[in-house]
């Protein structure tokens, strides 16, 4: 439920908080405090580690995205800076546009895998509507791919042919497709022969063609 989700995320909100501060203070520490050039590049090098995962791990949360940004580089920058040695400097405000870059990048991948999955829902209700418009129609239909078999083909196609699902008409190709109907009654092995040389050269033709039987 909503209050037990809520719940969960306090805690994950929480606990991603303490890590952040424990890298952001493990960097501070070893660049201002107490300075060592081995802390120094370790403390760097776990904490900008794992930022980079930030966005890939965390994506789905805006405001942890937020706080792991802040968390990570603020502190690390701010004791570059305070060092007040040029070097320091410069790269104290060059690790900075890390912050931005991370949650736009977090944000970036959220919203393309949010309109993917409405895309998918979109669709499938879409999918769903179009086999309920075809099964209520009260003729049968059958649509054919460009390579000649049966692409579309609606419930009561499947019932004048005597089979027991449309699913068993797809993928069959036109002469299956007559000879199913001749073998059903419906057509006469002539008509067969004529309907079969006019649909194959309509759809080799690329051209809209009607055939009365």
């Amino acid at each position: 439920d909503v209050e037990h989700a809520q719940r969960l995320e306090r805690s994950y909100i929480l606990k991603g908080c303490l890590q952040g501060l424990g890298l952001g203070a493990l960097c501070f520490v070893s660049i201002y405090i107490y300075p060592e050039p081995f802390a120094e590049l370790a403390a760097m090098s776990l904490t900008l580690a794992t930022l980079v995962t930030v966005v890939a791990r965390n994506y789905g949360s805006p405001r942890m995205v937020r706080i792991f940004s802040v968390t990570f580089i603020g502190p690390a920058a701010l004791a570059l800076l305070l060092r007040m040695d040029a070097p320091s400097v410069v790269l104290g405000l060059m690790i900075i546009p890390m912050t931005f870059i991370t949650i736009t990048g977090a944000d970036h991948v959220r919203n393309v895998l949010f309109s993917a999955v409405i895309g998918h829902k979109q669709a499938r209700n879409l999918t769903r509507r179009f086999d309920r418009a075809l099964n209520t129609m009260s003729h049968g239909l059958v649509m054919l791919g460009p390579d000649g078999r049966v692409a579309v083909a609606n419930a009561e196609a499947a019932h004048l042919m005597s089979l027991k699902s449309a699913d068993a008409l797809l993928g069959r190709s036109i002469h299956g497709l007559l000879m199913r109907g001749v073998a059903g009654g419906m057509l006469a092995p002539k008509d067969c022969r004529y309907i079969e040389a006019q649909l194959t050269r309509a759809l080799r033709e690329g051209r809209d063609r009607k055939v009365l039987v």
